[in-house]
This record gives structure tokens, C-alpha cells and sequence, in this order.
């Protein structure tokens, strides 16, 4: 004697249907599968009208304005929700994970300006600081960030001064004081003041010139304490004149602290790899099959970053002097942040450190003083839900 099929009514197309396997709310035309419900090729029913609302979002969230990567496949914990009315299969917009999981489904008119307001007030958002170092982080709560990386005036002493020029012509002028007296007492307090607000389990990447990082380093031991040191990276950048007197210098030095040594962030598998030096080593003592898969893999960096600058031809330059190229920070933000985190840059200049986190899913919070700075941070973020102080 056969059992007898059972049938459901799909709560999206009301049709009768078979379920396979556990009992389910949805058919299979309606939902190919669970794991697929609400990501990229989750509702078919609907596929057609959120596509046209992710044209006129521009593929990005339709609050936190995150871009989506529609060339990957969704993974779980990612990708981007449809915000719907489950019963009513009303659609609003399209929502990254994490304002979708932040707000859920709201029954309001002005539903967008609720959302936006509500994701600002409960759930970490991007915000720009035009204001000093000190100044911006005495408004930061204690415990809240998970990385900071900053890149400080350099400690030389001089009147800097940057200069915007515009086919050739000069359109602005900035200058300010590159502290030099007491430099390590001025970082010092500063490095007070981040300390208190990371989270325990943040690091803290500072960014130095040769001329200084021996001092500083000797500073951040007692601030985070030496058994809370992580590496000094060397950026080995290769570019520009060459000294006659001197071996040439061109590196800058990343001190790297945790707040809490056990606790720290580091996640090796997101680091992007790079080629061996010397892929035929490889083969020593491995099969040829083990050895060819770890030279395609690649091999994680060390703590010699060799990287360019950003050439004055490359498309990520935005023109301003001091601007670092985002592969650098990118490693910083994938290693020493959890996904969802928040990252933190109080020198923040053109605004790298903002888009390397934004780039990867972080928020950022970003400070500086000057008005250049603020300005081309306007202009790379103009695409970016950003609330600016």
C-alpha cells in the first residue's frame, strides 16, 4: 500500500504542490531552493522586478548604499535580501546583510528615511569628521572600533604645504605644521586615546617614516605594552630618484599592536596572496601535483609589503599628495577586521582607509582637519551613504 502524497499551497502563487524532502511554505518555481531564498538567485517569481530595482539603486543597498558584487555567487551570511512583505510579496528594495538584518521589514510610509535613520541609530554607519584627531576621538565610545590604521604627519619639523593644481594651474593651497617638537609626547596621546576605544580583540596599524618608527615603537611598548606587539611591516615602494650619497630610502614602517595579544583579529584565509619568489622550491620534498597547487595558490605576505605608490597615470589617483594606494590598507582592513567591523583612520587624507573598508564590508569612521581633504573625501564617496560632521 502506497502512502499518500500530501500537497502544500505555496504562500507566494498559491499553487498546490509536492514538497521534497523537509515540508516547505514555497514551491519549487516560486523558490528553487532554501539556501538560494532571498540572495542573488533566490526568488524567481520576482527576479525580473528586483533587477529593475538593482538598476535604479545603481547595484547597491538601497540604505547603507554598499555596492554588490553581482559576479560572485552568493555565500552564506552574504549577498544582498529583497525587502519584502513575506505574506503580500510586496517589494520595496534591495538591502545589503547587513541593514537587512539590522532593520527587517518596517509597515511605513517613509519607509527609505526610517530605515536610513534607524540603521545610523543602532547599526554602525560611515561618518566623516572635519575636525582634529584628538578632538574626534574623544566622540568615539570606548570598546566600539575593531582596527585603526592611521598615517600622521611625519614629525619633520617643517611647514607643510599642498598644493591643487588643475590643468596646471594652481586652484588651492593648504598648509599646516608638521609637528616636530615632542613628536613621540604629541602621537603618544593620541595613541592613549585609541587604545581606549578599540575593542578588545582590535589592532592598531601606525604608519610611520624610518626617521621615527624606532622611537615610536619604543612608545607603543609602553602604551599597549610589548607583549601586545604584533610586527613592524616594512612598505617597500621602489619608486622615484635615487641617492649618489646613500643607499636609497624607500620604505615607510607599519608598527602593528594588538589591544589584547590572545584576542586579536587575523584572518589568514582572507589575505590576498601573492606569487612565491621562488616557485621552483616548491617541488622540494612534494609530489609535482602538491607542488604546482601551491605555486598556483600563492604564498601569504610577510611583513615586507612590496608595493607601488600610487603613480601619478593610475587611475586610483585622486590628487592628493599624500594619498597611499588601497592595496596597501586592503591587506590591513582583510587581516585585522571581522567582516561587519568598524575601521578607523583620524588622519584620514584622501580617504583610502574609508574606501579599502567599505570596499571589504566594514564601515569607517574618518577624520581630518584640512578642507582638501574633506573635499576629495566628498567627491570618492559621493556614491556612499556617508553621515559628514
Amino acid at each position: 500500500m502506497t502512502a499518500e502524497k500530501r500537497t502544500y499551497e505555496c504562500e507566494i502563487c498559491r499553487e498546490l504542490y509536492e514538497p521534497s524532502g523537509t515540508a516547505q511554505k514555497y514551491c519549487a518555481n516560486c523558490i528553487p531552493n532554501r539556501s538560494a531564498f532571498n540572495r542573488y538567485l533566490g526568488w524567481n517569481i520576482c527576479q525580473p522586478r528586483w533587477i529593475e530595482i538593482l538598476k535604479e539603486q545603481n547595484n547597491s543597498c538601497a540604505i547603507c548604499k554598499t555596492p554588490f558584487d553581482l559576479s560572485k555567487s552568493a555565500k552564506k551570511g552574504s549577498g544582498i535580501f529583497i525587502d519584502h512583505d513575506h505574506s503580500t510579496g510586496r517589494m520595496r528594495g534591495v538591502l545589503c546583510n547587513g541593514c537587512n538584518h539590522g532593520l527587517g521589514w518596517v509597515e511605513k510610509e517613509n519607509w527609505l528615511n526610517y530605515a536610513q535613520n534607524y540603521i545610523r541609530k543602532y547599526v554602525q554607519m560611515n561618518v566623516v569628521y572635519h575636525d582634529d584627531a584628538l578632538t574626534t576621538l574623544s566622540k568615539i565610545d570606548d570598546n566600539s572600533i575593531d582596527l585603526v590604521y592611521i598615517d600622521p604627519p611625519f614629525g619633520t619639523g617643517n611647514r607643510q604645504q599642498l598644493t591643487r593644481k588643475k590643468q596646471g594651474e594652481i586652484v588651492s593651497t593648504v598648509s599646516y605644521e608638521d609637528p616636530n617638537d615632542d613628536y613621540i609626547g604629541w602621537l603618544r596621546q593620541h595613541m592613549i586615546e585609541i587604545k581606549r576605544v578599540l575593542k578588545q580583540s582590535g589592532t592598531v596599524y601606525l604608519h610611520l617614516d624610518q626617521r621615527w618608527s624606532h622611537y615610536a615603537h619604543v612608545m607603543m611598548d609602553e602604551v599597549f605594552g610589548r607583549e601586545n606587539y604584533l610586527n613592524s611591516i616594512v612598505w617597500s615602494y621602489n619608486f622615484g630618484g635615487r641617492s649618489k650619497e646613500k643607499w636609497p630610502a624607500k620604505h615607510d614602517n607599519i608598527l602593528v599592536f594588538s589591544k589584547h595579544m590572545r584576542d586579536h583579529v587575523f584572518n589568514l584565509n582572507e589575505i590576498p596572496r601573492i606569487p612565491y619568489a621562488a616557485p621552483d622550491m616548491q617541488y622540494v620534498g612534494r609530489s609535482k601535483e602538491e607542488a604546482e597547487k601551491r605555486i598556483k595558490q600563492g604564498q601569504i605576505p610577510t611583513d615586507v609589503w612590496e608595493l607601488s605608490i600610487v603613480g601619478t597615470n593610475s587611475k586610483e589617483r585622486n590628487g592628493y599628495p599624500t594619498q597611499k594606494p588601497i592595496k596597501l590598507i586592503e591587506r590591513a582592513v582583510l587581516a585585522s577586521s571581522p567582516k561587519g567591523g568598524v575601521v578607523l583612520d583620524v588622519f584620514a587624507g584622501s580617504g583610502t582607509t574609508g574606501a579599502a573598508a567599505h570596499k571589504h564590508g566594514r564601515s569607517f569612521i574618518l577624520a581630518d582637519l584640512s578642507p582638501w581633504a574633506i573635499e576629495t573625501m566628498r567627491e570618492r564617496f559621493k556614491e556612499v551613504t556617508v553621515d559628514w560632521k
